[in-house]
């Protein structure tokens, strides 16, 4: 990983808000979903 010096007008740190209780719900469900998905690759049914 390389460091490297922020311009001077610039500043990379960045503050996120807090995630509501439906993205939440949303990103769960994207993550149940593609860890199945990769769950039967693993493994295929015989």
């Amino acid at each position: 990983m390389a460091l490297f010096k922020e311009p001077r007008a610039v500043d990379f740190s960045t503050k996120s808000s807090p995630w509501t209780e439906q993205e939440l719900i949303d990103f769960r469900k994207i993550m149940n979903d593609l860890k199945r998905k990769k769950k039967k690759k693993k493994n295929p049914a015989k």
